[in-house]
């Protein structure tokens, strides 16, 4: 799902067109939760970088929502 999301973050920095960019987000948004998920449900018993990656990608999306929003309203 998120090298989905690299695509559709081409397409729309060749493009310029919105839905490419929410699309984009909203994989972002669920890789980083399912990635969550996964880790809570089956918890690794060595450090892993995952979690602090899926946390960071899902707070940069949710903040790109809202700017998206704001800018669009």
């Amino acid at each position: 799902m998120l090298i989905l999301a690299i695509i559709l973050l081409g397409f729309w920095s060749l493009t310029g067109e919105i839905p490419y960019l929410v699309l984009c987000l909203s994989y972002v948004a669920g890789s980083s939760t399912s990635m969550l998920v996964r880790e809570a449900i089956i918890p690794s018993t060595h450090f892993n970088i995952a979690p602090l990656l899926a946390v960071l990608l899902l707070y940069i999306s949710l903040f790109m929502f809202i700017e998206l929003m704001l800018t669009v309203a």
